[in-house]
């Protein structure tokens, strides 16, 4: 039973991680318009969400009976780290698309030449001015 609940678990923080992870980016570069919302209106409660389920999903990980609880810890590890790096991708390729459809303006084409890095690193700035 622990072994199933560990799985379920894993995916649907992964998937929690990454739709919250995309949302806070896409709103850093400020397109809050691009994210739900109720996203808006309760940031603090999907990222609650996302970390209580990475809690859970740790806690569940000392009662699998198919691997050691420092496998599944190592699991959890390799899985937050996947569901950050695809919420970063994916962000920056909503971001390009955002864009594309308003590329009317020098500066704003501009944008579509930057890195991911370096569109990440502007989240980044953006988070701590406190924009966003």
């Amino acid at each position: 039973m622990f072994n199933i609940l560990f799985l379920v678990l894993c995916v649907l923080f992964a998937i929690v991680y990454k739709y919250v992870g995309v949302w806070s980016i896409i709103k850093l570069l400020g397109f809050n318009s691009q994210t739900p919302v109720k996203f808006i209106q309760h940031e603090i409660f999907y990222h609650l969400v996302s970390w209580l389920l990475l809690i859970m999903t740790i806690i569940i990980s000392f009662f699998t009976t198919w691997f050691p609880w420092w496998v599944a810890i190592i699991i959890i590890l390799i899985i937050f780290l996947i569901s950050r790096a695809i919420a970063r991708k994916s962000a920056v390729k909503k971001f390009r698309i955002i864009l594309k459809s308003i590329s009317d303006d020098y500066f704003i084409s501009s944008y579509l030449e930057k890195s991911d890095k370096e569109i990440l690193m502007i989240a980044s700035n953006n988070r701590k001015r406190g924009i966003g």
